[in-house]
């Protein structure tokens, strides 16, 4: 993934444009022009908000689209105001600190949202959410961020303390279900479990597999698993790294494989600065996601072997993790590689 860092605000969905393809230049000289005048913070910015509003909605998982949820949204969030928004700019007047002023940057005049991306829900020091170079999209930050003991993604209301089960042997995963419902069982929360919410027999054999040997849940986010690439991750398991899992069952950064359209808010913004990103692991989160570009392949082996590349990210990364010590894994902003370098040196 390229990890450039990008000044300009730009605006991606919902400005009326045609269908997106090289040989269309009025197309992308429109886009251009539009694209100047968000970089000059002028009458398009409003849009980028919205899209980075839209992209709460997924952090963990889909939202309400296909789901047979509570009639609230779980995933809804509240924007800062009042006396969060006010310690916010308080905040801002008394301190000099770059990474304020690099929140200017990716959110212009929405002070709510600069107030949102250093949110604490639960006060433990961690944010609530991390926030993307790529244009300030909110992605998971606090794993657990109602400090409830459930992992936002198991949690079915990942906001509210009191909803969402009991977690009695400390993996995250709720154990009793007094606030959660699980129809059959399975040991999966029914909004994410796909043998309450899909046709496909196979795909839900598989979710349920690698959740039951491996801890790993498959998640869809804005975007759809289909059996193909539901196949690619349990070959990849359990056939490719199949030496590793049998000997130690558990790779300790990885208790999700999502998928996402893009690494940015929008396809349309992804195509015009030709973003590339395939696939991206966050060791912090325990996850990788996979995007769209990333599946768009001609043979069913290359996206296998982009998921044994990516996982070979996981296994690296937990070279130097602390699995004992989540707090500080999910906090880390460095990364030490001392024992992944020890182990390539020869």
């Amino acid at each position: 993934m390229r990890l450039t860092r990008l000044f300009c605000l730009i605006a991606l969905t919902h400005l009326c444009l045609p269908a997106y393809s090289d040989d269309a230049p009025f197309w992308r000289q429109l886009v251009e022009k539009r694209l100047e005048k968000i970089r000059a913070g002028e009458v398009y910015a409003p849009l980028l908000h919205r899209q980075q509003i839209r992209s709460l909605s997924y952090a963990y998982y889909r939202s309400n689209e296909g789901r047979s949820l509570s009639d609230s949204d779980p995933l809804h969030v509240v924007l800062p105001a009042g006396e969060e928004l006010e310690a916010y700019r308080e905040l801002y007047e008394q301190s000099d600190s770059e990474a304020l002023v690099y929140l200017d940057e990716l959110y212009g005049k929405r002070d709510d949202l600069k107030a949102l991306a250093l949110r604490d829900s639960d006060g433990d020091g961690l944010p609530d959410y991390r926030v993307s170079d790529y244009f300030g999209k909110f992605m998971e930050g606090d794993i657990d961020v109602d400090g409830d003991g459930i992992r936002n993604l198991y949690d079915s209301h990942p906001y509210d303390r009191s909803q969402g089960g009991q977690d009695d042997n400390d993996d995250g995963v709720p154990d009793r279900a007094e606030s959660y419902t699980d129809v059959n069982a399975n040991g999966l929360p029914d909004h994410l479990d796909w043998s309450v919410h899909k046709n496909d027999q196979e795909m839900a054999s598989i979710q349920q597999r690698l959740f039951t040997q491996h801890k790993v849940i498959l998640v869809e986010r804005n975007a759809l698993f289909d059996l193909e690439l539901t196949q690619a991750v349990d070959d990849a398991v359990n056939r490719v790294l199949r030496g590793y899992f049998e000997q130690s069952p558990e790779l300790p950064t990885l208790r999700t494989i999502a998928v996402e359209k893009t690494a940015l808010l929008g396809k349309l913004l992804a195509a015009v600065v030709e973003d590339d990103t395939s696939a991206q692991v966050f060791s912090q989160s325990q996850s990788l996601t996979v995007y769209d570009v990333g599946r768009d392949v001609p043979y069913k082996i290359g996206l296998l072997g982009l998921l044994v590349h990516e996982l070979g990210h996981n296994y690296h990364m937990a070279l130097d993790f602390e699995a004992d010590n989540l707090l500080l894994e999910n906090g880390r902003t460095d990364f030490p590689a001392s024992n992944f370098v020890k182990l390539i040196e020869p």
